[in-house]
């Protein structure tokens, strides 16, 4: 029974002694590049009554670049965070009915409730601070999970009504209508909020060697105008996709 014990004794000491050689031999710190563009928009939810049909929607070319370290604890698990400058915008075209507007026409500033076209471009851009865990999932996938900061350097939010008509002040106003080629324009990116916050969560699979593709998905969880400006009457938050290629430095 006492040579059992020791052969079992022996044999967990040797696989213990084999894990933390390995472990050892695994990098404490890792470092990785990436590149992608953005997909999605800055959208309500759900979406309010008011929009009535989404006729054509453009994310456009939405660049990023990012560069991130991971501090890894074990084989499998660790701690990354990075810097990552980012575009992100949309074009939408949209039938509305009864829509609260602020416009401008020549030099007239009207609002009220606007029933018709609205044509809106939203475009952003963000140094972002992703703060992320990251588990290894075999010898190819990184999965992770976790928050990022944004500070906006440039925003605009900007567009144009048209072949419709604004009720002034409130559904039964004055009606003002434009038809042809009769356009008022509105620009709220002054009122964008410059600092964001939200949740992100995505993916890396190791193609060759350094070389890999990711998904990254980032949900706001914070309005994307200021707490008191009250022309859009609902919250607003940024929903994107990043879509791109990384390689291990």
């Amino acid at each position: 029974m006492k040579k059992y014990f020791v052969a079992a004794l022996l044999a967990v000491l040797s696989i213990a002694a084999v894990e933390a050689q390995e472990k050892s031999a695994l990098p404490v710190w890792t470092f990785d590049a990436k590149a992608g563009f953005n997909f999605g928009g800055t959208s309500p939810l759900p979406i309010p009554a008011e929009i009535r049909e989404i006729r054509s929607f453009d994310p456009g070319m939405q660049l990023t670049l990012a560069l991130n370290a991971t501090r890894w604890f074990t084989a499998k698990w660790g701690l990354g965070a990075g810097v990552k400058f980012e575009n992100k915008g949309m074009e939408t075209d949209a039938r509305v009915k009864n829509y609260y507007m602020e416009v401008v026409d020549g030099d007239a500033k009207m609002s009220g409730n606007w029933t018709g076209l609205d044509y809106t471009s939203c475009q952003q851009q963000f140094f972002t601070v992703p703060i992320v865990s990251r588990w290894r999932v075999g010898s190819r996938f990184d999965f992770n999970a976790g928050i990022q900061l944004s500070l906006q350097i440039k925003g605009d939010f900007s567009g144009y009504v048209s072949e419709g008509y604004l009720r002034e002040g409130d559904p039964t106003g004055n009606k003002i209508v434009f038809a042809g080629n009769s356009t008022a324009t509105y620009s709220f990116g002054e009122h964008l909020n410059k600092f964001m916050f939200g949740l992100q969560g995505g993916l890396n699979y190791r193609i060759w060697r350094g070389f890999g593709v990711f998904g990254d998905l980032s949900w706001g969880l914070r309005d994307a105008f200021e707490k008191d400006f009250d022309t859009v009457a609902f919250a607003m938050y940024p929903i994107y996709f990043n879509l791109g290629v990384s390689y291990a430095l």
